[in-house]
């Protein structure tokens, strides 16, 4: 009997298969999540974009990729490095998305965090470049307005 693959190894290949099938499929990463994850991203406000909203559970989780497949198309996701310690699995990479309204291009060193409990992600936080997502996605404006 063959021992199952760790997080770090099932977190790489989901992000394999993110990156070969351009961000169309994110049935690999929900494999990876219990029922109720929670899911952050560093982007803020959270009412600027839905991907900047926390979600929860793998209701949520689709809803946060079918945002991303409906602005964004994939240009590139290259796995840099997963880094494994105790429960705690870090993913290092880049990320290049052309946002398809305004043909812009976003290209950020990305780190997304997974914090695992009984084979099953519990909480997820991505870390990014919020200001190259922000002039990409067209935000600039609202979000100078916001704090003017």
């Amino acid at each position: 009997m063959s021992d199952p693959a760790s997080n770090a190894a099932r977190v790489s290949e989901a992000y394999r298969k993110w990156e070969a099938c351009l961000g169309t499929d994110p049935e690999p990463f929900i494999a990876l999540a219990d029922e109720r994850v929670e899911m952050a991203s560093v982007l803020d406000p959270p009412d600027m974009h839905e991907l900047a909203t926390d979600h929860h559970g793998h209701g949520r989780m689709r809803e946060y990729f079918a945002a991303i497949e409906e602005d964004w198309e994939m240009i590139d996701y290259p796995n840099e490095r997963v880094v494994e310690q105790g429960d705690t699995v870090v993913w290092i990479g880049r990320c290049s998305w052309r946002n398809r309204h305004t043909g812009l291009v976003i290209n950020s060193p990305k780190v997304d965090i997974w914090t695992f409990k009984d084979g099953k992600a519990v909480q997820f936080l991505e870390l990014f470049d919020t200001l190259g997502f922000a002039r990409a996605a067209g935000l600039l404006p609202q979000l100078a307005a916001r704090y003017a």
